[in-house]
């Protein structure tokens, strides 16, 4: 389940990103996680210690949405629900 406030526009989302970045995270995981409802879920993932690495030295992963029997499954309406 997902909260609905934790939802927003990825311009919303922006300077939040800009303050992982500058925390000192080692890596950032963005997972495209599928299409709810009309819009992209994209699912941030942060480590749950600080390393120190510089903002322009954190790595960022990216990846998609989850295979089944081989095939990309876009369609997060299963899999997530949006309360609040």
């Amino acid at each position: 389940m997902i909260q609905r406030s934790a939802l927003t526009t990825p311009e919303d989302y922006a300077p939040r990103f800009d303050e992982h970045l500058a925390k000192g995270y080692s890596w950032i995981n963005m997972n495209a996680a599928g299409i709810l409802g009309d819009s992209l879920l994209v699912v941030i993932e942060l480590p749950s210690y600080v390393s120190g690495a510089p903002k322009d030295k954190v790595a960022v992963n990216l990846s998609g949405a989850a295979m089944l029997n081989g095939k990309t499954v876009w369609n997060a309406d299963e899999r997530f629900k949006i309360v609040g």
